[in-house]
């Protein structure tokens, strides 16, 4: 399923590009032009080409600005330009009746400049409207006396409007300059038009931008309805109901509430990014110890990034991006350029150095500062392709929180794999050591039962010699004394070289040569050599006694015993061999033999093998390591 969902993230980014190059359109055409979409209005239309400018970048709705009254401050006017600014405000008042429309001297009894030095009025109310609020809804409109200059402007930042018009100007005309430079401020509206609406407006409306003189506007009844809607107590509520009704929820969004949807489409890059950086390292070589380990996740990682740009651009702009196929191998090649590039430096630096240092917070802080910088680095190489800074900066300002997650992702995958891995490594430490314990308590264990499975053979046989000869049976005793004086001495030991194992079958073929008489004939061949070498206690007597139990001791005529222990390459052969009876297909049904067994798993795990034979001669062999 990851391995499928990786694919995915690789093709989809080329796969989109392909699609946008066949088909490049602009994303406001497609969702305003479908003529399948519902039947558009365009009184809201004209609202939202001239208040939003036709795109997503504009923001006009400050509701501080619609809360307090229409206050017009006038300054240096004269009479006409008094008759004519009264004009239009008794227009305004008839489309938004809800709104206090006034001249501030009017409204408050003051002139503008006295009503802000006057501090004592700082606490004044004047029709339920605070000082605060009434200094925030004055409009400044400032009249120049020079007969020889015809001046109309605004400044909509400090929301002041200058005119200077000739003497013989009459009031009607300077009504129509006014008027249009004032309703345009109170809508917040620029003169310039970016719309990409294929929707007619009347060409006299005040809003619609100018293809002539201003004295040929009117208000028209589209300008009246912008101005009541955006006024009204509820624009907002009545804004969004329609663009949700009549458009896409992705583009409605963008227009109601962007804010809002830059943040979800923050989030929703953030945390894909982050699945594809953990699918992309979980996926591969945990351990990242050779370069192939670093380059296909980064490779991941970066087509991951190119995804994400892609669906960026889908949520966000509103100009979806047209792409050649030239121009498609060329990101495509360069994406895999740079992941080439990044991989091979966070290999060569965190292998080569990063990892040699002690201490693994140093190695954690080192590995974060490393990747986040070797994230620059393709916008680091597009600078110097493309060489407009101001480019790589626009790119680089929405990806910068995305290579941050992106690098504190991974510093969690480090941390998480170096708890996992102390886990493992304490768990697998306690595991050796219960191990350990285990076989130490089984190896005791197995010599417990040894020892009392010979007692009870020796003192059988003692109670035999007892009726015949009371001699015999006291050498018997001597020498089973002797025999387990070696067995005390070698308490709580594992391990006891190849000349006392050797001296202690002696003494124990001494004990049965008592019992068997002429019956039992044996002989010991022990290379010097490797006398000294150790060997696990008690591993030779189980099979010389199982030797006689199972071999000789029924046969009329002399039996035959042969231990040979001899060094064969890096390791020691041990091999005991008899003339008695062959050995039945089952040999470890016995307590001798499987001791043996045991004591040869203990110690050696699977470096050693034991093997029986029949022919040509009946043998048991036994192959263990060689110790230092």
């Amino acid at each position: 399923m990851k391995k499928i969902f990786l694919i995915i993230v690789l093709i989809t980014p080329l796969f989109l590009r392909m699609i946008n190059s066949s088909n490049p359109s602009l994303l406001v055409q497609v969702e305003e032009n479908d003529v399948s979409k519902r039947e558009k209005n365009i009184n809201w239309e004209y609202v939202k080409d001239k208040l939003f400018e036709g795109k997503i970048n504009r923001t006009h709705t400050d509701a501080k600005k619609f809360l307090g009254p229409i206050l017009i401050a006038l300054n240096n006017p004269t009479e006409k330009d008094i008759l004519a600014v009264k004009s239009i405000l008794e227009d305004l008042k008839e489309v938004i009746p809800h709104k206090t429309v006034s001249l501030f001297s009017s409204f408050t009894k003051y002139n503008f400049s006295e009503f802000t030095k006057d501090k004592t009025l700082r606490d004044i109310q004047i029709e339920g409207y605070s000082y605060s609020e009434i200094v925030a809804s004055v409009l400044k409109i400032n009249f120049e006396t020079n007969e020889y200059r015809n001046k109309k402007g605004a400044n909509t930042d400090t929301k002041s409007l200058y005119f200077s018009f000739k003497k013989d100007t009459k009031i009607a005309d300077r009504k129509k300059h006014i008027q249009y430079e004032l309703l345009r401020t109170l809508c917040f509206i620029k003169t310039d038009n970016n719309s990409f609406l294929n929707i007619t407006y009347p060409t006299e409306a005040i809003f619609n931008d100018p293809t002539y003189t201003i004295l040929d506007k009117e208000f028209t009844d589209i300008d009246n309805f912008l101005i009541q809607k955006l006024y009204a107590d509820n624009f907002e509520n009545q804004f969004s109901n329609y663009m949700y009704k009549t458009y896409p929820w992705r583009y409605a969004n963008l227009f109601v509430n962007k804010k809002i949807a830059f943040l979800k489409v923050y989030v929703l890059i953030g945390l894909m990014g982050l699945l594809v950086f953990i699918l992309a390292f979980t996926l591969f070589n945990t351990k990242k110890t050779k370069y192939l380990d670093y380059m296909l996740p980064v490779t991941v990682v970066f087509f991951g990034l190119l995804n994400l740009q892609g669906i960026y651009s889908y949520f966000i702009n509103i100009q979806l991006p047209s792409y050649t196929l030239k121009t498609n191998i060329i990101i495509t090649l360069y994406v895999l350029a740079s992941a080439l590039i990044v991989s091979f430096l966070l290999y060569i630096i965190e292998q080569k150095i990063i990892n040699k240092i002690i201490g693994f917070t140093y190695q954690f802080v080192m590995k974060l500062v490393i990747t986040f910088i070797a994230l620059q680095l393709p916008l680091l190489l597009g600078y110097f392709l493309i060489g407009n800074i101001n480019k790589i900066l626009l790119l680089y300002t929405p990806l910068f929180f995305v290579l941050l997650t992106l690098t504190l992702g991974r510093g969690l995958l480090i941390y998480l794999n170096y708890f996992s891995e102390s886990l493992v490594l304490q768990k697998d430490i306690e595991l050796n050591k219960l191990k350990a314990l285990n076989a130490k308590n089984e190896l005791k264990s197995l010599h417990a039962h040894i020892n009392p499975h010979f007692l009870y053979n020796a003192l059988n046989s003692i109670a035999g010699l007892m009726h015949e000869s009371t001699s015999k049976a006291e050498d018997m005793i001597v020498s089973l004394s002797d025999l387990f004086r070696y067995s005390i001495n070698r308490k709580e030991k594992q391990m006891s070289t190849i000349a006392d194992e050797v001296t202690m079958v002696e003494n124990y073929l001494k004990i049965e040569n008592i019992r068997f008489e002429e019956r039992l004939q044996f002989t010991i061949n022990a290379d010097a050599e490797i006398l000294n070498k150790d060997i696990p206690m008690y591993i030779l007597q189980p099979l010389i006694e199982n030797a006689i139990k199972h071999g000789i001791s029924d046969m009329k005529t002399a039996g035959n015993i042969h231990l040979d222990i001899i060094p064969e390459n890096q390791n020691i052969k041990i091999i005991v061999s008899d003339n008695g009876v062959d050995f039945p297909e089952d040999m470890y049904s016995g307590y001798g033999l499987q001791s043996v067994y045991d004591l040869l798993r203990l110690s050696y795990g699977d470096q050693a093998s034991l093997n029986w034979t029949n022919t040509p001669r009946k043998s048991i062999s036994i192959l263990i390591p060689s110790a230092v």
